[in-house]
């Protein structure tokens, strides 16, 4: 049996998002969606091109309608793919936003 979700509603997709990728660095940007109910943004990657199996790295939590960052280290030289949700406090995603870096 399902628990209730508290909010079964997703907030909207994160916008402007940026990528630059360095020596063993992934730089990502973007803006939160200006929904009253987003409280993170969940970040997958992956070395293909696959959502499905794309490993979350990071939950960066912060306000709606705000500019936000994350830079992911260590990385091993090659091509990564990047998945940015939006999320809201019952873990309610929203649609994708698909990015590429070197």
């Amino acid at each position: 049996m399902d628990s209730p979700v508290a909010d079964p509603t997703a907030p909207g997709v994160v916008t402007n998002v940026t990528k630059t990728g360095g020596a063993g660095t992934v730089d990502l940007g973007w803006k939160s969606p200006n929904s009253a109910n987003y409280v993170a943004a969940n970040i997958r990657r992956n070395t293909v091109n696959t959502e499905g199996s794309a490993v979350l790295v990071r939950t960066e939590y912060g306000p709606p309608s705000t500019n936000d960052s994350y830079q992911d280290g260590g990385l091993a030289a090659g091509t990564y793919y990047y998945w940015i949700r939006a999320a809201n406090a019952s873990g309610v995603e929203s649609a994708s936003v698909a990015t590429r870096a070197r």
